[in-house]
């Protein structure tokens, strides 16, 4: 064998034993806290996660081959926040935006998207909002225009 097939050989061993390249992996922060049925809300608990304060909590993980993005998620109940989550996800199930529902009561989910390492470090909820209506709301208030126009006939 001369130099020439040493070399050859060499890298074709090389290429094909270290496999294909990996996908490379980012890291998000990771922690959630979920305000329970007939709880109040707890400073002490929630702060936390949405300031990334406490060491215990201030954590990120690599995320998997498949999750490309971070991510934050929000939801305030009568501007009140009853869960609040920072992960990993894969990017076309991230879908960024506010939607607005409820009826008696006023539900704010928020959920932000980014995707290089530890983004998901700030608040949620800068995001174009979208509005989404419950439809018995949506009747009632067809109803009462029905009404207002037809009264005045």
């Amino acid at each position: 064998m001369n130099c020439c097939s040493l070399i050859y050989l060499w890298i074709t061993l090389l290429i094909f034993t270290s496999g294909p390249p990996k996908a490379s992996t980012i890291k998000c922060f990771d922690c959630e806290y979920l305000l329970k049925p007939g709880e109040n809300y707890d400073i002490e608990t929630a702060e936390p996660c949405f300031w990334l304060e406490d060491p215990k909590t201030n954590t990120s993980r690599e995320c998997q081959p498949h999750e490309d993005t971070c991510y934050i998620y929000e939801v305030r109940r009568n501007s009140v926040i009853t869960n609040y989550r920072r992960n990993c996800i894969e990017k076309i199930k991230c879908q960024e935006g506010c939607i607005y529902e409820g009826l008696g009561y006023l539900d704010r989910k928020c959920t932000t998207c980014c995707n290089t390492t530890d983004c998901n470090d700030v608040m949620a909820g800068n995001t174009t909002c979208v509005v989404k209506l419950n439809p018995l709301v949506l009747v009632i208030v067809t109803l009462l225009a029905m009404i207002l126009i037809y009264d005045k006939s």
